[in-house]
């Protein structure tokens, strides 16, 4: 945006579970420019790291 204010995401509500030692699926609901999206995702731990394994979104 050029010469405007940019407002950063809110979180509204958030979980996440752990279906097991390796791996956790977080869900968000999350206010954008006026617009309300959904935001799920699956997390899995390899190689010492957190990797993002599935992403999806209610946003266009």
């Amino acid at each position: 945006v050029r010469g405007g204010r940019v407002v950063p995401p809110k979180v509204l509500s958030s979980r996440v579970q752990r279906p097991a030692e390796t791996v956790a699926e977080a869900v968000a609901v999350v206010a954008v420019a006026g617009h309300v999206h959904a935001l799920a995702l699956r997390l899995e731990h390899m190689r010492g790291r957190w990797r993002c394994t599935a992403l999806e979104t209610t946003a266009p």
